[in-house]
């Protein structure tokens, strides 16, 4: 398979050799979109370019905006311990 993308004045052309099961699988997902083959790699490629991995949060950083994304979310009600202990779980009422 080739694949041609032109960005600016410089054309980048891959040849992906892939095996037979992967491009049918490939194909498929491709012709539920209503693209070919070639323009929906191109599209996963695209979406893999927009998040290189330099721009990843180091453990310091996630740990901050998971604490941020925890304290703005609404307020959920407590269980309370006895709730989760094993007798609890299995017992009828």
């Amino acid at each position: 398979m080739y694949c041609y993308h032109e960005s600016g004045d410089r054309p980048v052309t891959l040849k992906i050799d892939l095996k037979p099961e992967i491009e049918a699988d490939l194909a498929a997902r491709a012709r539920t979109k209503g693209l070919s083959l070639g323009a929906y790699i191109q599209e996963m490629i695209e979406q893999l370019a927009g998040t290189p991995a330099g721009s990843r949060l180091g453990i310091d950083d996630w740990e901050e905006a998971f604490e941020q994304w925890i304290e703005s979310s609404p307020d959920v009600p407590h269980l309370p311990d006895e709730a989760l202990r094993r007798e609890s779980l299995y017992r009828r009422e």
